[in-house]
């Protein structure tokens, strides 16, 4: 594994049994991201977008294949450890936030350090810093029912990045906004991404999207085609 390498995909293999019938849908498939690197993932509807971020970041097993995250191989973890390298190495944004409503957009992004045993006062420190990174430093005590949709989605975003992932997957990130807000959102996102060096997988259906990203790769018969 190249030291560049935030994430090493060899040989990845996943089928579902479906009506009966067993049906393929990655197939020793490749992939690399290098640290700092912005992948986009496209791909018709049900070709497998989904079930490759849902292996890239350990949430479910595939049938064969190697997964490298930050230099370690995690085929060969059991599940606690697997739980403990998602949660150190990688974060999650999907089309919709999912943000606890019941809790203001600092609360919202302090829930992962806390998980994560980080110290109250560095997790403070942290979420006020992203939160004011991403536009939002006006809006720490606000609850989501209060917040536009890109507020919410930079909420999101903050907490995806409260634990330092080396690694981000983001699962068609703005697809739920106007392409305005889109644009904005996503110029955040990327400028996080590139200043603190991670590396960020992108499944999107919009070329405008995919455009902005350093490489893109399509998933084609199981097998991805840059």
């Amino acid at each position: 594994m190249s030291n560049d390498d935030v994430l090493r995909i060899t040989g990845l293999a996943r089928a579902f049994i479906q009506g009966g019938k067993r049906l393929q849908v990655l197939r020793a498939l490749d992939l690399a991201i290098n640290v700092g690197e912005a992948v986009a993932l496209m791909g018709p509807s049900g070709s497998g977008k989904s079930t490759l971020l849902h292996a890239a970041g350990l949430l479910e097993e595939p049938d064969a294949g190697d997964i490298l995250i930050a230099g370690q191989n995690c085929a060969a973890m059991n599940d606690r450890q697997r739980t403990a390298v998602r949660r150190d190495h990688v974060g999650f944004v999907y089309q919709f936030h999912h943000l606890l409503p019941e809790f203001s957009a600092l609360e919202n992004v302090l829930m992962p350090m806390r998980l994560a045993k980080v110290p109250a006062e560095e997790a403070s420190t942290r979420a006020e810093q992203l939160l004011t990174e991403l536009g939002l430093a006006d809006r720490l005590g606000h609850a989501p029912a209060q917040l536009s949709g890109g507020e919410q989605q930079r909420v999101a975003i903050a907490r995806a990045l409260a634990n330092q992932p080396v690694l981000l997957l983001a699962d068609e990130p703005t697809g739920n906004l106007d392409q305005a807000t889109a644009e904005m959102v996503l110029s955040e996102l990327l400028s996080i991404v590139r200043g603190r060096g991670l590396g960020i997988l992108v499944a999107t259906h919009d070329p405008l999207i995919a455009d902005r990203l350093d490489r893109v790769v399509r998933l084609q018969d199981g097998c991805l085609v840059d």
